[in-house]
């Protein structure tokens, strides 16, 4: 599993450095790359008292390893690849390896690993085996024994999978199939004699969702107050997801990309945020949660508040649930009234609970109070009209101007995002979804001289940019020019006419403008920003 992760690690910082030098020629700083981490070595004796060990060296960022075996002798292994091993011959005792692992900018990482190498049959054998409780069909074995260096694991299945690790440590297994499944764990001393353990284990199926929960609606800010949500900006300093008297397992993962909790074996989960961190929901109207689970048959949701001299609560209560599907709920406040609160203007815990007790699973995204109807996500009013002269515009996407510049791509290959052309109140717009950059080419005969144009220009409208940035790329010279201007906090829900002085690509590191081939857009949240775009032309 380690070699693993450092043959991928390896392959991520080479592709790295390709990917960079391709997109701006700029020279990788090597030096800022940091030490190999996660050192170690799969230690493996032979069972036949001969006392011969490999030892197989891992790590994360490694270009190198060499092994100290640690026997008073001052022999090494030598240089080793990644995935390679080394052989050594000892006697009955204990000793300390050192692990020596090397970076690609000659950075170096040393651990210290024991090992105890023993002709005598190992004792005691204790073995754990659990199903993961995150990965469906993941099974995690620990074995430990007097006497041993390793062990090994058949997992049964089909194709008896072995897996060794050291003693002590964990090794895992994700089968095909769910059932029951005969594991035979065997560790190993020196000793030509082994110590087995066989037990018949069910493996289970974890059922978690595969799709994010839906997006909720864009909000004005003094419309929502969010608690959890990639959506919205988090107004709620929660202090616990899961309070220390709560049952449950608690895990953050992602689902598709989008940051979701997972509850397991479930009875009652309390959400802590007090004092000075609640929450005054008495201008809000609705409570929101998107709620999946794979089994609950009765899920519910509490509100305390604790800011009088006793605590006022409400609770509500969902009989028969959809399972396997994200379930939208928007409980109106005046139904935890109803229910008896008294007040909601210092709420401090949130409590979920449901049947069947103490084993039911859920997941949950999006958790906000909110008032009022949300705000649109796409514009209902065309941009406004520009009022430059013809004669002082080099046109790309206009009506109000002649086109000037052939666009190849409004949206090339290499570009994130769905395009679509529209009509917003009879006038041209490009709407593009869920973007991360978009790239418009125009290449040369259809290059822009913009060497004599002041501005470049653009209208944006985006319902959820955070950030939005405009980057123009002169491919004219022998190597390409190019610069970038952030928008930071642009607003939402309204037309912004952007112009932008080419001086500023000057200063921002353009060397030449009389040859522009490319005009990128991009910005925050990544991959999920969408945005509108209408009179994008130069201008004098």
């Amino acid at each position: 599993m380690k070699t693993v992760k450092y043959l991928l690690s390896l392959v991520l910082v080479v592709a790295t450095i390709i990917s960079c030098s391709q997109d701006d020629d700029n020279a990788i700083d090597i030096a800022g790359v940091p030490a190999p981490t996660n050192v170690s070595a799969l230690v493996v004796i032979i069972p036949d008292n001969s006392g011969l060990v490999t030892i197989t060296p891992l790590g994360e960022g490694v270009s190198t390893f060499s092994v100290n075996y640690g026997d008073g002798t001052g022999n090494t292994s030598g240089i080793l690849q990644p995935g390679e091993s080394a052989q050594n011959t000892y006697e009955a005792g204990i000793y300390n390896i050192a692990i020596t692992a090397t970076g690609i900018n000659g950075k170096t990482t040393t651990v210290s690993q024991e090992i105890e190498v023993s002709f005598l049959p190992p004792q005691n054998l204790m073995v754990s085996i659990e199903n993961d409780s995150n990965i469906s069909r993941k099974v995690n074995v620990t074995a430990t024994a007097d006497l041993a260096i390793s062990y090994e694991v058949n997992f049964g299945d089909a194709n008896n999978t072995v897996v060794s690790g050291n003693i002590g440590d964990e090794v895992s297994f994700i089968y095909d199939m769910a059932g029951t499944y005969t594991i035979t764990v065997t560790a190993f001393s020196g000793s030509t004699d082994t110590a087995v353990y066989t037990e018949d284990f069910t493996v289970t199926e974890l059922v978690i969702p595969t799709d994010a929960a839906p997006v909720p609606p864009v909000r004005q800010d003094a419309d929502k107050i969010s608690m959890f949500s990639n959506a919205y900006t988090t107004d709620v300093n929660v202090s616990s997801w899961r309070s220390s008297w709560s049952t449950s397992t608690l895990t953050d993962i992602q689902v598709a990309g989008d940051d979701t909790k997972e509850y397991i074996d479930a009875d009652f989960v309390g959400v802590e945020f007090y004092g000075a961190d609640a929450v005054d929901a008495s201008a809000m109207e609705f409570f929101h949660i998107d709620v999946w689970t794979p089994n609950a048959t009765t899920f519910r949701v509490k509100l305390v508040d604790l800011g009088g001299a006793s605590g006022t609560e409400g609770e509500i209560e969902f009989a028969g649930i959809a399972q396997g599907e994200w379930v939208s709920l928007d409980i109106p406040m005046a139904d935890f009234i109803a229910a008896g609160m008294t007040s909601t203007n210092s709420i401090q815990q949130l409590i979920f609970s449901g049947l069947p007790t103490g084993t039911f699973d859920f997941y949950i995204d999006n958790v906000y109070f909110y008032r009022g109807a949300s705000a649109p996500t796409m514009p209902t009013i065309a941009a406004p009209t520009p009022s430059e002269p013809q004669a002082d515009v080099i046109n790309m996407f206009s009506n109000a101007y002649t086109q000037d510049v052939n666009v190849s791509s409004w949206r090339s290959s290499w570009s994130t995002s769905t395009l679509t052309d529209i009509q917003v109140a009879g006038n041209d717009t490009k709407e593009y979804i869920d973007a991360d950059f978009v790239g418009v080419e125009f290449y040369a005969p259809d290059a822009v001289d913009a060497s004599g144009m002041a501005f470049f220009h653009v209208d944006v409208w985006t319902p959820n940019a955070t950030t939005f940035r405009v980057k123009l790329v002169d491919l004219g010279g022998a190597s390409a020019t190019e610069a970038e201007i952030v928008f930071d906090g642009i607003a939402q829900g309204q037309w912004v006419s952007l112009d932008i002085p080419m001086a500023d690509f000057v200063a921002g590191g353009m060397t030449a403008t009389n040859s522009i081939q490319q005009l990128i857009f991009s910005g925050l949240p990544t991959g999920t920003f969408d945005f509108y775009i209408d009179n994008v032309y130069f201008h004098n």
